[in-house]
């Protein structure tokens, strides 16, 4: 059976203790997360060693994300494994994970507590309210597909690099800066990841700045390095660069159609003919005013 834990605790800072118990903690909030506490041995180690740790949690546990969370809710729940149902029905619509618009339309449906709505058949529900009436059908009944993330610790790319002998002028250390950022952010734009935060090592110094909007490609790494970090680093042996923060890249539109090589031939017949001006990349086009100033005050947020 998915053991699936939820919990909160005062202990400032309890993820690092999770994580070694089990490689799947989703943290929520600063306290207060799910475990997924299934095959990594017997609960009640397991239970015994967050306790002395972390001391007295507050916490729900059942089969599945959903209803492990209603548990802690309802206050220090276990639900065992086929009573999902039973422990629901006498709830109140509010305990599910619909927004308020969604249970105030079911109570002026007459529905009140979750074990109402399972007792409406499914094809009256889709009726009623479309394919949301499937999603409810399922909660109602506790059920929930969804897993609990492997989220801590967060994750981050780092580059690093070591020499032998110090940077003999400035224009030696900002290559060595410049280099590390173009390899960064070339990772960056293999692993399709946005960074929101940066992190600079030089032997004993450390420097970090925040990266507003967040940089997906090296060339804005670079400049960001360059006007925000190198006036300030000092020479050293080592230098790490760290991207944190990281979020998903956002989508492009040759994520959803890649170019097409037998399109190239035309193109460049299409040239020969009306010359090389008469087909131009999208690339090549002149922004418009406003795009200009826009990319322009871009730029000034790298600025130190």
């Amino acid at each position: 059976m998915p053991t699936i834990l939820y919990f909160s605790s005062h202990a400032p800072h309890p993820w690092d203790l999770c994580a070694q118990l089990t490689p799947f903690v989703e943290p929520v909030g600063p306290n207060e997360g799910f475990l997924d506490l299934t095959g990594c041995g017997p609960l009640e180690r397991l239970w015994s060693r967050l306790e002395k740790e972390l001391g007295p949690l507050r916490w729900g546990m059942a089969g599945n994300k959903m209803v492990a969370r209603i548990a802690y809710q309802c206050g220090n729940k276990k639900v065992p494994e086929g009573s999902e149902g039973a422990f629901l029905a006498p709830l109140s619509l509010d305990y599910l994970p619909f927004p308020p618009g969604v249970i105030r339309e079911l109570r002026n449906l007459g529905l009140f507590t979750i074990g109402q709505l399972a007792a409406v058949p499914l094809r009256d529900l889709e009726r009623q309210l479309g394919p949301l009436g499937r999603e409810l059908f399922q909660a109602a009944r506790g059920i929930d597909q969804s897993k609990v993330q492997a989220a801590y610790p967060p994750p981050r790319i780092i580059c690093r690099r070591s020499w032998d002998f110090l940077p003999a002028h400035r224009r030696e250390l900002e290559g060595r800066l410049l280099a590390l950022a173009q390899e960064l952010g070339e990772k960056l734009v293999a692993s399709k990841q946005r960074c929101g935060r940066l992190r600079a090592r030089s032997d004993d110094q450390l420097l970090e700045i925040v990266l507003t909007p967040p940089v997906d490609e090296a060339s804005s790494l670079q400049r960001a390095v360059f006007y925000r970090l190198l006036p300030r680093l000092r020479p050293g042996f080592s230098l790490e660069l760290r991207a944190l923060d990281l979020t998903p890249r956002q989508r492009e539109q040759l994520d959803l159609f890649q170019a097409r090589p037998e399109l190239d031939p035309v193109i460049e017949r299409l040239q020969t003919r009306w010359g090389p001006r008469g087909l131009r990349w999208a690339a090549e086009l002149e922004l418009p005013r406003r795009a200009r100033c826009l990319r322009q005050f871009q730029c000034h947020l790298f600025a130190p």
